[in-house]
């Protein structure tokens, strides 16, 4: 240790004799043990003599710099610099200051596909795994070149896209077969509604009114016939149509995987006999009215009544074949997933709005299965997962490839130089064209 002890006045202008710095650190060393192990000369001769640091002009304030300081360590573990040529400002510094700053955040990286196989290990990532080499960072908070040796990238990324895009596809053919349940259960909803006012008049048609004690016993006797049959086929169709719409969608709700299908289908089939239904209510109500002005009319008014209530079942009978005729479709050609996924005049932008994909490997994916995509239904989940894990394979880069993937990073030191450890892979896609093994 350096003792000091007061001295004479020392004149700042008489020249200091020159002698030679420190050759090395060792040196330097060595020379601070010797001056602390014995009595300092009352003079600042000696002790500036014994400085390394090279004389400061004090009079160009301009022209002196201070030497960057170093960074600080990460707590709690040693960093280990870049191997390399260190630049001008601390290439080092800057790559160890860029990789803290860039931890956990996500980075694009570019980097050349050296092997594509399975690796030894028990967990379900280490059996598709992908060798890169040569990654380079091309966000502007890392160096352009990153000093590691390979990363290995898990291919399980692709399974997970895989299931993302049948997943996807799932939910959005679960949510249009849902639109055609809401349709099935609106239009069964106002039969049903429209059926039940028939009922209330048939009620009312049986139960107050009075028949004249001078009307013909056979015109009696079709009255209440058609009155009946207007109240059973009205109350028929309500409770078929509640009984549909109920059970319907408890099932395509809180039924097992594929039940949504199901309910739909089964609500579509019954359309027939509940139109059937509800139509032969209505015609009795007609004849009802038809049969109760012949009992409380002369002959006149009651042909004309009975020829006005004629034209109105002959306009409805022929109106409903027309709307028949013109609303028929085929069965085949119904529009379905599995038509949107084949159609040759829809885009691919179109598909995308339609399933409701924003993913750009999704999307990339679907344009590939659009290609050759003919005879599988939406609710095929495991055919489809078939087809899409065939196409993943067709897509999967092969050695030699420059790729481009989105990652969050996060540094842990290794011998050799900084290596990077990439966790939830987000994109992961082609960089131009192919390049060759170096």
């Amino acid at each position: 240790m350096v003792r000091w002890e007061p001295s004479r006045v020392i004149d700042l202008e008489c020249d200091l004799p020159d002698l030679p710095p420190a050759s090395s650190a060792a040196d330097a060393q060595e020379e601070e043990a010797d001056v602390g192990g014995r009595t300092c000369l009352s003079t600042w001769t000696h002790l500036l003599g014994r400085c390394s640091a090279s004389p400061i002009d004090l009079t160009e304030g301009s022209s002196s710099s201070k030497p960057p300081m170093p960074l600080p360590k990460p707590p709690g573990k040693s960093v280990q610099a870049a191997p390399g040529p260190i630049g001008q400002g601390g290439q080092a510094h800057r790559l160890r200051e860029g990789l803290l700053a860039a931890t956990m955040q996500r980075l694009r990286f570019r980097a050349v596909v050296t092997r594509c196989g399975r690796t030894r290990g028990r967990k379900a990532w280490q059996k598709d795994t992908l060798l890169l080499r040569n990654v380079v960072a091309t966000s502007n908070d890392l160096p352009q070149k990153i000093h590691t040796d390979h990363i290995w990238l898990k291919a399980t990324m692709l399974a997970a896209d895989k299931l993302l895009l049948t997943s996807t596809i799932r939910k959005n053919a679960t949510e249009l077969k849902g639109k055609e349940l809401a349709l099935h259960k609106g239009n069964f909803d106002a039969v049903g509604t429209q059926a039940a006012v028939l009922a209330g008049f048939a009620v009312v048609m049986v139960v107050e009114f009075h028949m004249p004690e001078t009307a013909h016993f056979a015109l009696q006797g079709i009255y209440y016939v058609f009155a009946v049959i207007t109240l059973v086929a009205n109350l028929r169709c309500v409770a078929m149509t509640t009984c549909i719409t109920v059970m319907g969608t408890g099932l395509a709700l809180r039924g097992p995987d594929g039940s949504m299908v199901r309910a739909v289908e089964g609500m579509y089939n019954q359309r027939a006999i509940v139109f059937r239904s509800f139509g032969t209510g209505i015609v009795a109500c007609c004849c009802s009215v038809a049969v109760i002005a012949w009992i409380k009319m002369d002959v006149i008014p009651a042909c004309i009544c009975t020829g006005a209530i004629a034209w109105t079942l002959f306009s409805i009978a022929r109106y409903t074949r027309f709307y028949l005729d013109f609303f028929k479709f085929n069965e085949d050609e119904v529009v379905s997933l599995d038509d949107i996924l084949g159609a040759d005049l829809v885009n691919k932008e179109n598909i995308v709005k339609q399933l409701g994909i924003g993913s750009d490997t999704l999307v990339r994916l679907l344009g590939a299965i659009t290609q050759n995509r003919r005879g599988v239904t939406a609710d095929c989940g495991c055919v489809l997962m078939n087809q899409v894990g065939k196409q993943l394979q067709r897509l999967a880069p092969k050695p030699g490839q420059l790729v481009e993937f989105d990652a969050r990073v996060r540094w842990y030191r290794k011998l050799g130089g900084w290596d990077l450890r990439l966790s939830h892979h987000t994109r992961f896609e082609k960089a131009g064209m192919a390049v060759r093994r170096g």
